[in-house]
């Protein structure tokens, strides 16, 4: 829990004081939210913040390789002409 209110914090502090996040999107690790009741408690962060623990959400990265990965699911098997042949 330590890691991820470090994490949090550090991220907090980059914000400019009107660029402060209304929700903070995590993964389901439940640091995250322990970290963030922590900081919420000692006046780190706003009490309003609204944290949402969805996966994918948090990584824009990772929500378009799951799209990606839908596509290419299928066609894992075709490792080589002899075996995309169909009779």
């Amino acid at each position: 829990m330590e890691q991820a209110r470090r994490f949090l914090g550090k991220a907090m502090k980059k914000q400019k004081s009107w660029d402060l996040p209304n929700t903070i999107n995590t993964d389901k690790n439940t640091a995250y939210g322990a970290a963030l009741e922590s900081m919420k408690k000692s006046g780190k962060c706003e009490a309003g913040i609204e944290h949402r623990q969805v996966k994918y959400l948090n990584n824009r990265l990772a929500a378009e390789y799951g799209k990606l990965k839908r596509l290419i699911k299928p066609v894992r098997g075709f490792k080589s002409t002899k075996t995309a042949y169909h009779n």
